[in-house]
């Protein structure tokens, strides 16, 4: 049986193969690069949202907290008008 020899590749077809392989090489960095500043720009942007959403947030918290504040005022001015109508009541003949 015969065997079929192999053609030596020229120096030419060599070079061409390191050619492209080095592009490959490159894209595959490029590629790489590419994803983890992607990666990065998107754990930056996950803790401006956070942040974002409890400066957001920081309203509606101060908005409750004055409310009850006022809710309380109220409250504590209706007992003294109420005292002011029962001693002005009570002062009259």
């Amino acid at each position: 049986m015969a065997e079929k020899i192999m053609p030596v590749n020229s120096a030419f077809e060599r070079h061409a193969q390191t050619v492209l392989v080095m592009l490959l090489v490159a894209l595959l960095v490029w590629v790489g690069n590419t994803t983890q500043n992607t990666s990065l720009t998107v754990a930056r942007m996950s803790v401006e949202l956070t942040y974002l959403k409890r400066y957001v947030e920081s309203p509606k918290a101060e908005y409750v907290e004055l409310s009850k504040r006022v809710d309380s005022q109220a409250a504590r001015l209706a007992m003294f008008e109420k005292m002011i109508i029962e001693t002005g009541a009570q002062a009259k003949p």
